[in-house]
């Protein structure tokens, strides 16, 4: 009985003693995961959202011209040099405009097979302002164009690719359409290997939805804002596992596909912008109604660093999807056939 005693005292003494040492150098101490996550879990979740009103004066609206025309705008993206790409789905190309909405050029041939043409636009973006990128998911290949708008090369990526982003080092992160539960989330591939890094949730509640979401870069790490699950994830070129962040969503009541319960909350469309990540929200009062845009555009706001949370925005102004750039001080609203470009002010 004694060192039954003895035994469970020792034990309770070097459990305490971990946690004075976690406690006296810093390190994360790992939370209740009610989401079985794969990645290391760190961060604390904030109890609610720091809700800012930032003031906006719309800069341009854009549409079309004798220069251009937008077909289908559907989302939009920092390029270089700090001037904005717009998905055009019609056209199947990025339009590229000063933040003061002055038409730049044009990246993608255009519909088809051949040459620097794009039969399906999945993805796009702008690595170290030299390079600008369009997925091409029908024909399984990443279109890469210099700042003019000249093609430059083509990878190709034989099981397929969802969204693709470029660390400072070279690294690609390459997302994978899912075709079965053996599939992975990522693949990394460096100048030595390529790795697979797995699903980060091991039971999800609904497999088919739970695993979108958007694919980001800062620095040499990956950021992944989780379409459904209520954190963001970052991987770097010699970690499969990851990191999970998360959200002020994390630990409360949460569930899981807000599109069909109409509760909930979800991260539409993210983006990096100097040391900050933005994550666009949908949420039962700002999701669209049978189609039509919310008047309230809703973002929550991180350090790109260390993925801590920083503050939520609400913009009263109408869009689908949106981009929050807060450090470059601009909003940027998609509709069916317009674009408009926001200055925003008022931030601390």
């Amino acid at each position: 009985m004694q060192n039954n005693v003895t035994q469970h005292m020792e034990k309770t003494v070097a459990l305490l003693l971990f946690f004075l040492f976690v406690a006296a150098v810093g390190l994360p101490v790992l939370q209740d995961d009610p989401y079985a996550l794969r990645p290391t879990l760190v961060g604390e979740p904030a109890a609610e959202r720091i809700w800012l009103e930032p003031a906006i004066e719309k800069v341009a609206t854009l549409s079309q011209s004798e220069e251009y025309s937008l077909n289908m705008p559907q989302v939009a993206t920092l390029g270089p040099e700090g001037s904005v790409l717009v998905y055009d789905l019609g056209d199947l190309q990025l339009k590229a405009f000063a933040s003061d909405g002055t038409y730049l050029r044009t990246y993608g041939y255009g519909q088809g097979t051949g040459i620097g043409e794009i039969e399906q636009l999945r993805y796009g973006g702008v690595w170290q302002d030299s390079l600008v990128f369009l997925v091409d998911g029908m024909q399984r290949q990443v279109n890469l164009f210099d700042l003019e708008g000249q093609l430059l090369e083509t990878e190709s990526y034989p099981e397929g690719v969802l969204q693709y982003v470029r660390g400072a080092d070279g690294t690609r992160y390459v997302r994978l359409p899912p075709t079965g539960p053996e599939d992975h989330l990522l693949e990394v591939h460096t100048p030595g290997a390529v790795r697979q890094v797995p699903w980060f949730s091991e039971d999800p509640p609904d497999s088919g939805v739970w695993h979108d979401g958007w694919l980001n870069v800062h620095g040499d790490r990956a950021l992944y804002a989780a379409l459904y699950a209520p954190v963001i994830l970052a991987y770097t070129a010699d970690d499969t596992v990851g990191t999970a962040h998360p959200t002020p969503d994390f630990g409360g009541p949460f569930h899981g596909t807000p599109t069909h319960t109409g509760e909930g909350i979800y991260h539409m469309w993210s983006e990096v912008d100097g040391d900050a990540l933005s994550v666009q929200l949908w949420t039962t009062e700002g999701m669209p109604i049978a189609g039509s845009a919310p008047d309230t555009l809703f973002f929550d706001v991180y350090d790109a660093t260390d993925v801590s949370y920083q503050y939520s925005a609400r913009f009263a102004a109408p869009g689908m999807n949106a981009t929050y750039a807060p450090e470059s001080g601009l909003l940027v609203a998609v509709q069916d056939t317009t674009v408009d470009l926001y200055r925003v002010t008022g931030m601390p």
